[in-house]
């Protein structure tokens, strides 16, 4: 089981962060932060170290949003608990390395760099009878987007 500990200002989320039923461990994948402007439209939101920021026009409409830092690959696997040993990830911007692995089976690759376009990425899963089971996805993330 895991935990989420919100914390709130003036009505607004500002921060969630989702830990191992020890209430220690991180979920890299569930560290979530956000931030408003004077008008409470939501001005940047982060998530482990990706920041996105969004623009508004004098109408409090969305205009611009755009992303820096790095990217946290997550997924999960259907082997929760002890049976999942291993969640190697490659792809755009990352080197091929081992996944954190999480109780519910859910697993998290930290420091992806984004490239601006198409990105791919391919995650090995190796269980405790030896059964693997290989997915790739490919998906284009522009690093900033312009709304009319």
């Amino acid at each position: 089981m895991r935990k989420l500990k919100p914390e709130n200002a003036g009505g607004q989320l500002k921060s969630a962060q989702g830990f191992e039923a020890d209430g220690v461990t991180k979920r890299q994948h569930e560290q979530f932060g956000y931030a408003y402007d004077a008008a409470w439209n939501l001005s940047q939101r982060t998530n482990n170290a990706l920041v996105q920021s969004f623009g508004v026009n004098n109408l409090n409409e969305l205009t611009t949003a755009t992303r820096a830092g790095t990217f946290t690959f997550a997924g999960t696997a259907t082997e929760p608990g002890g049976n999942l040993t291993s969640v190697t990830v490659s792809g755009t911007g990352l080197t091929s390395g081992n996944a954190a692995i999480y109780m519910d089976g859910m697993w998290a690759r930290t420091n992806a760099t984004l490239a601006n376009g198409v990105n791919s990425y391919t995650a090995l899963a190796l269980d405790a009878n030896s059964r693997t089971s290989t997915a790739t996805v490919s998906v284009t993330l522009p690093a900033t987007i312009t709304f009319s």
